[in-house]
């Protein structure tokens, strides 16, 4: 589904819905947040082994629960199984998901399992959370400084080299492996979530929104909803995704800008915050009031025309 389509349908729907938010839906001290993966619209079980699929479907749930500043606590997983899965695939499809809970917190508390001739994948996450992180500003008064949690473009370089083998041949070994990994194992930013937490209980009101869509639109949709011009002042790519650039002749601001599936966390406090927690973070740029909301990038306005799609 298209992004536009899907923003649409929820705008529509949202009038029968309560307590929604950004990343996650806020109920009291709980913060809630649903992921739904299916076969060949969402990944592609030939580049995955089952451990791996687990891990992924995990960790896009709870990095939304860490962008909302919200402790992992209950997993429900469910489902939709086609004839061919038996219980090897499930064993090592769960052993993923522990792998991950392992690592971040949380536990499976049930779920459901149903027939289907696709596999589909649907987690729902339960978190804690006293003090909401949203995406809008309470008040946006001056300079917001902009920052990452980590690089971006790396998963979509990896899914590049998955659907292209020749191009596994080319680049090194090492930086074939960390691009497919990041593709197919993101790492849930952890130190980054306690840091955000920090913040919270140290009074900075932050925004922080979890990085599974590209850049360019999650900066767009920030610059809307803050009546803000954004400035991206500067890419923070990984070496590896630079070696992927030179040897594919693209750009690495390309990556940086409109790949996706990152699962970074894009954190923004006032520009004359300088917390000791934010030193773990990368600064990008700078958001500032503005009468038309826009994204500027190298003195060009920013669109996301190039938005990441699924298959």
């Amino acid at each position: 589904m298209s992004q536009d389509r899907e923003e649409k349908f929820i705008k529509k729907l949202s009038r029968f819905c309560w307590g929604i938010g950004d990343d996650c839906a806020f109920v009291n001290n709980m913060a809630l947040s649903k992921d739904l993966l299916v076969e060949d619209v969402h990944f592609r079980r030939k580049y995955f082994t089952p451990e791996e699929l687990g891990w992924k479907s995990i960790t896009a749930t709870i990095s939304d629960l860490y962008s909302c500043g919200a402790t992992p606590f209950y997993f429900l997983v469910g489902l939709a199984l086609p004839k061919w899965v038996n219980e090897s695939f499930l064993e090592k499809l769960y052993f993923g998901i522990s792998s991950v809970l392992t690592l971040s917190g949380g536990k499976i508390t049930g779920g459901d399992i149903v027939s289907s001739p696709r596999l589909m994948i649907s987690i729902t996450g339960i978190g804690l959370c006293n003090h909401p992180v949203r995406r809008k500003a309470g008040s946006l008064l001056g300079k917001w400084a902009i920052y990452l949690s980590g690089p971006l473009g790396d998963a979509s370089a990896g899914f590049r080299i998955l659907e292209n083998p020749f191009l596994q041949e080319k680049i090194s070994e090492r930086s074939a492996r960390y691009l497919k990994g990041r593709f197919k194992k993101p790492v849930p930013r952890k130190f980054h979530f306690e840091a955000l937490k920090k913040l919270v209980n140290k009074n900075y009101d932050p925004i922080a929104i979890d990085l599974s869509d590209d850049l360019a639109r999650t900066l767009n949709i920030l610059a809307i909803q803050n009546k803000a011009r954004i400035v991206v002042e500067e890419i923070f790519v990984s070496p590896h995704l630079r070696e992927f650039s030179e040897i594919t002749n693209s750009e690495p601001e390309e990556m940086f800008l409109f790949g996706g599936e990152d699962y970074e966390i894009l954190l923004a406090l006032p520009e004359e915050a300088r917390p000791e927690e934010i030193r773990i973070f990368k600064k990008i740029g700078y958001m500032e009031p503005a009468r038309q909301p826009e994204v500027v990038f190298r003195g060009k306005k920013l669109k996301e025309s190039k938005a990441w799609k699924h298959f």
